[in-house]
């Protein structure tokens, strides 16, 4: 099997929401992402929140992903935004803090 082939496979059973793609798919990407997370975070903890929210999003949204572009970058864009989205409402959090 080739690997888009194999990536095909492993897209088509995550949008069928099989348990073992999904691992999969997270333990292919984990590496990436975690860097991506810490590099828009304060810290290791928020960078797990931020990885574990981004990948329910890739879950929920895996029927969306257009085959023919890059999963890494798409899985990427994804953690970039659920980032900026953890960012937004930590400096409301602060903001509402501050005026209590």
């Amino acid at each position: 099997l080739n690997l888009k082939r194999q990536e095909t496979n492993l897209i088509e059973a995550c949008i069928r929401k099989e348990k073992w793609a999904q691992k999969k798919l997270y333990e292919t990407y984990y590496g990436k992402m975690i860097g991506v997370c810490l590099r828009y975070s304060n810290n290791h903890d928020d960078a797990k929140d931020i990885l574990h929210e981004g990948f329910i999003k890739v879950f929920r949204n895996v029927h969306k992903y257009k085959p023919g572009t890059s999963l890494g970058a798409w899985i990427r864009r994804i953690m970039i935004n659920t980032s900026i989205d953890f960012y937004r409402k930590s400096i409301r959090r602060r903001t509402e803090d501050v005026a209590a």
